[in-house]
């Protein structure tokens, strides 16, 4: 599989367009079509805002090695649910902060 392929296959697992993750890492929809034909590359700068994007690494993109995903990146995750609404949002936060009291309420407990 080739870099190409993984962006697009990506981008689709993601439900994003070409013009979507275009206007997303600030470039046009043709530049990401030639991408996933394999036709150019992105330049670095370019490749790592498409794998930003599409929550995964350059590794993966570029070698097809590691996780597809950031999962265990909280800088990332953090960012992402930035872009959640924000009814969403205090959804998450709710449930974090629940977590976080447990462990320190069992930590009292001890």
């Amino acid at each position: 599989m080739t870099f190409g392929n993984r962006v697009a296959k990506l981008r689709d697992l993601k439900g994003l367009s070409q013009k979507d993750l275009a206007v997303l890492v600030d470039t046009g929809k043709d530049m990401i079509s030639r991408y996933e034909r394999g036709t150019i590359m992105p330049s670095i700068e370019v490749a790592g805002k498409i794998a930003r994007e599409l929550g995964t690494t350059l590794d993966f993109l570029v070698y097809g090695m590691q996780e597809q995903t950031t999962a265990g990146n909280e800088e990332f995750r953090l960012q992402e649910i930035t872009k959640l609404p924000e009814g969403d949002q205090k959804h998450i936060w709710a449930v974090i902060d629940a977590f976080i009291t447990r462990a320190k309420l069992q930590e009292i407990l001890k």
